[in-house]
C-alpha cells in the first residue's frame, strides 16, 4: 500500500510543477524557414511532409513553369519524435534546394527546451537546436564542385541554433535567435562557418488560423547583403485543422527547407520575382 501512496503523491508533485505552463507559443516545431522553440510531448511522433515550387516570377518562373508549380525546388518527408517533453529528435531526407550546395541529403536533428515559459515566474521559453545533413549524392569529378568529396567528411553540414521566445498573449508569438552554421567544404574564397541572426512572429486570427513571419539573415567574411547573398524571409499562414493535423502554406525567397541548405546559399530576390509558395503538412501519433 505504502508503495501506492509513493506513486500518487509523485504524480501529483509532477502535476504540481507542471501547472502555469504557457502552451503553442507556436502550434509547430517550425516557422517558414526558421525553427521555433516548440517541442514535442512525450512519445509523440510527428509525421512531416514539406514541399517548395519552383520560382513564381522572373525568368524561371510565370507561365512557362505555371508560376512554379510545375518545378519542384525541395521536397522533405520526415518523422520527429518526442522522448521527452522538452527533448525531441527527428530524421528526415530531403532532396536539396539550391542548385549551389549538396543534394539528396539525409537530415539528422536534435531540439532540447531548457526553459519554458509560466503564467507566472519564467517570462520566455529558451530551446537550442542542432542539425547535421549529410548528402548522399554520387561524387563528382570535378574538383571545383562541392560534390567532389574527396573525404566523407566533406558530405556533411553542420548548424547549431539557439532560440528564445515569448507568448505575449492568445494572438501574438516573437522569436529571436541566433545560430552557426559549418561547411566541411566550401568553395574556393568561401568562409566554411557563417554565423546567423533569425526573427520569428506568429499572428493569430482565430482559433485555428494564424499569420506566421520569419526572417534568417546570413554574416560571414564572404557574404555582403543584398549583393552575393539575401536574408531568407517567409510569410505564410498556418491552419490547426483538428485531430493532430496543422497545414502551413506560404511565400519565400529560400530554395532550401533545412538551415543547412538555405541559410548559405540563398540568393533569390523577391523584387525579382523569385520567390515561391510552399507548404507543410503535420500529423501527429501517439506511440
Amino acid at each position: 500500500m505504502r508503495y501506492f501512496y509513493t506513486i500518487v503523491f509523485v504524480y501529483c508533485a509532477l502535476s504540481l510543477s507542471a501547472q502555469g505552463y504557457v502552451y503553442q507559443t507556436f502550434k509547430h516545431g517550425k516557422i517558414i524557414n526558421s525553427q521555433s522553440v516548440e517541442t514535442l510531448k512525450t512519445w509523440d511522433l510527428d509525421f512531416v511532409v514539406a514541399h517548395r515550387f519552383g520560382d513564381a516570377f522572373g525568368t524561371n518562373g510565370g507561365w512557362n513553369t505555371f508560376y512554379g508549380f510545375e518545378n519542384a525546388s525541395d521536397i522533405l518527408i520526415g518523422f520527429n519524435y518526442g522522448l521527452n517533453d522538452n527533448f525531441q529528435v527527428g530524421i528526415s531526407r530531403t532532396k536539396g534546394g539550391s542548385p549551389l550546395g549538396l543534394d539528396k541529403n539525409v537530415n539528422l536533428s536534435f531540439k532540447y527546451r531548457i526553459l519554458r515559459q509560466k503564467e507566472k515566474g519564467m517570462p520566455i521559453s529558451l530551446a537550442l537546436y542542432t542539425l547535421s545533413s549529410i548528402s548522399t549524392s554520387p561524387k563528382s569529378y570535378n574538383k571545383a564542385s562541392l560534390k567532389y568529396f574527396d573525404k566523407f567528411i566533406h558530405r556533411i553540414v553542420y548548424h547549431s541554433q539557439i532560440m528564445i521566445a515569448r507568448k505575449f498573449g492568445p494572438g501574438f508569438s516573437l522569436q529571436i535567435g541566433g545560430g552557426y552554421t559549418h561547411r566541411n567544404k566550401a568553395y574556393a574564397g568561401e568562409s566554411n562557418g557563417i554565423l546567423n541572426a533569425s526573427l520569428g512572429t506568429r499572428i493569430q486570427f482565430t482559433k485555428t488560423w494564424g499569420l506566421l513571419l520569419d526572417a534568417v539573415v546570413p554574416f560571414a567574411p564572404h557574404i555582403e547583403l543584398f549583393k552575393t547573398h539575401q536574408p531568407s524571409l517567409g510569410l505564410g499562414f498556418e491552419v490547426e485543422t483538428g485531430g493532430g493535423h496543422v497545414f502551413k502554406f506560404g511565400l519565400t525567397n529560400s530554395r532550401g527547407l533545412m538551415a543547412t541548405d538555405f541559410i548559405p546559399y540563398t540568393v533569390e530576390r523577391f523584387e525579382k520575382g523569385e520567390f515561391r509558395l510552399g507548404f507543410t503538412i503535420s500529423r501527429l501519433f501517439r506511440i
